[in-house]
């Protein structure tokens, strides 16, 4: 302590350089998942597919959206949560 502000251990490292600012960890951020969520190493088929089950979804969801049995808005406790990801 001494009157000195502690050491930056840094925690984004990207391709060597050390991002320190908020504002580069958000872009290094936003460009991660920017990459993972691009089609680009997709098959057309997949593409095609997940294109089609966009399409049909909201249809699917409002004919089963009173079916007691696939209740997927319904609340659900922090200890249903932690079991579930066990």
């Amino acid at each position: 302590m001494q009157g000195r502000p502690p050491p930056i251990t840094p925690i984004f490292c990207i391709n060597g350089e050390i991002l320190v600012t908020n504002a580069d960890k958000a872009t290094a951020l936003v460009h991660h998942y920017q990459a993972v969520s691009s089609d680009e190493g997709y098959t057309q088929e997949f593409i095609e597919r997940k294109l089609k089950i966009k399409e049909e979804f909201p249809a699917w969801l409002e004919t089963h959206k009173h079916d007691e049995n696939q209740n997927y808005n319904a609340p659900f406790s922090l200890f249903e949560l932690e079991t579930a990801l066990i």
